[in-house]
Parts: structure tokens; C-alpha cells; sequence
């Protein structure tokens, strides 16, 4: 049985041209969190000397896209994203708070879905120096479903 050279040669050539394809799609994947990381690390001495209303405006608006990022229901069909219908984030003296409003009528495990998935934004995304404060999950009219302390 002959190995011809020209099968080698084409069977490299795929397998080069398939691993720098999963090599790019690994690095477009990833530099977003990655440049954030590095960026956050960089700019959080900076983030301190804001204002806490232009953090809280910041951080606000930061947590809705890492929230479409990572659990959009129209892409991922996750049963409890479709209940989050907004999000308030205040600061006190180095204390983040954040509330979580929704449509849900009673507690459930939807809002503690909902509160694991921004507690996860809370540990990996808050600035240095504010990593304490209070996640609350809020029902109709206000009310209190669940909440965890950071």
C-alpha cells in the first residue's frame, strides 16, 4: 500500500486551515471579556474618583448588557430572563445595592434564577472597593421577593 505525498500535504493544509479557524473563533470569543478584564484593572482607580450617581448611571447600564449578553431570552431561551423589566443600582459609602425589577407575583425559583445570574455580574464586574452591598429581587408594586447579601 503506497501513502501518496500529495494526500499528506492536503490532509496538513485542512488541518492547519481548521485549527487557525478555531483559533480565531476562540480569540474573537474571548477578547471581549479579556480587554475588559485588563481595562477594568487599569481604569478601577480612576472608576473610584467618579461621582457615585455617574458609577451608579454606569454600572446600571453595564449590568443590562452583560445581562442581554449572557442570558438574553430571545438567544438562549432562558425561562427567567423574560420576567426582568429593569434594574436600579445605588451607591452609599462603598455599599453597592442593587434591585432587580420584575413582573413576578411571588418568590420562586425565577427570581432566585434572576439573583444568582447578577450576583455573578456583582462578583466579576464591580470596582475595586465596592464589593459590598445587597442584591434584591423585586415583584409587582415593589415587593421583596428575594435578596442575598455580596
Amino acid at each position: 500500500m503506497r501513502i501518496s505525498v500529495n494526500g499528506i500535504l492536503v490532509a496538513v493544509f485542512i488541518g492547519i486551515v481548521f485549527g487557525l479557524k478555531m483559533q480565531d473563533d476562540y480569540l474573537y470569543r474571548n477578547t471581549d471579556a479579556q480587554t475588559e478584564g485588563v481595562l477594568r484593572q487599569m481604569i478601577a482607580p480612576v472608576a473610584m474618583a467618579e461621582s457615585e450617581a455617574a458609577m451608579e448611571q454606569g454600572l446600571s447600564e453595564e449590568l443590562e448588557i452583560y445581562m442581554k449578553r449572557n442570558f438574553d431570552f430571545s438567544t438562549l431561551k432562558t425561562h427567567w430572563a423574560q420576567y426582568i423589566k429593569g434594574y436600579d443600582v445605588s451607591m452609599d459609602n462603598g455599599n453597592v445595592y442593587i434591585a432587580v425589577r420584575t413582573n413576578l407575583e411571588k418568590p420562586g425559583s425565577q427570581s432566585n434564577y434572576i439573583l444568582n445570574a447578577v450576583q455573578g455580574f456583582a462578583k466579576s464586574r464591580l470596582p475595586q472597593g465596592y464589593e459590598h452591598g445587597r442584591i434584591s429581587v423585586l415583584g409587582l408594586q415593589g415587593k421583596k421577593l428575594t435578596e442575598r447579601e455580596l
